[in-house]
């Protein structure tokens, strides 16, 4: 993990639940639809329980929060089948190019391998490169209240 930032558990640092629904509504919410800020931070709350799945990982440092991204069973219901999920995937612009997300995306990889997943499963709109980097394929395409998502899977070994 390269060096400047943390990685832990939401569940160890709720004090940032807060402003991470708050990003995650400001990028997200296209996606999402009806969901109100404060439905998405009552979500989110159920990521700082302390149970294996749904589990929220954030990036930190000296100057606060990073980024985060969090882990579920489902992500979308037309792909009830697939599971788990990496999702909601964020890197606040003052931390992007510092490979936040790579270390949050390796280390919640590392946390569904010690759960005994074999696969793992996401969708983007734009980032499908980015994704196919860490050995993710794209397995389908989907639609998300009325936009194009490409469904990808990693296989974990």
């Amino acid at each position: 993990m390269p060096t400047g930032f943390k990685i832990d558990s939401l569940a160890n640092h709720p004090h940032y639940l807060v402003t991470l629904s708050k990003w995650y509504h400001q990028a997200f919410s296209h996606l999402t639809g009806e969901l109100t800020l404060d439905q998405r931070q009552q979500n989110l709350e159920q990521f700082v329980k302390g149970d294996p799945l749904p589990h929220s990982f954030i990036a930190y440092d000296k100057q606060g929060l990073q980024g985060g991204l969090c882990l579920v069973q489902h992500d979308i219901e037309s792909h009830m089948s697939y599971s788990p999920w990496l999702s909601r995937i964020f890197v606040h612009e003052r931390a992007r190019g510092q490979s936040v997300a790579t270390g949050l995306i390796n280390h919640a990889q590392a946390y569904i391998q010690s759960l005994g997943y074999k696969k793992l499963y996401l969708l983007t709109e734009h980032n499908q490169q980015f994704f196919s980097n860490f050995g993710f394929e794209q397995i389908d395409q989907a639609n998300l209240n009325g936009f194009p998502v490409t469904v990808m899977a990693l296989s974990i070994v």
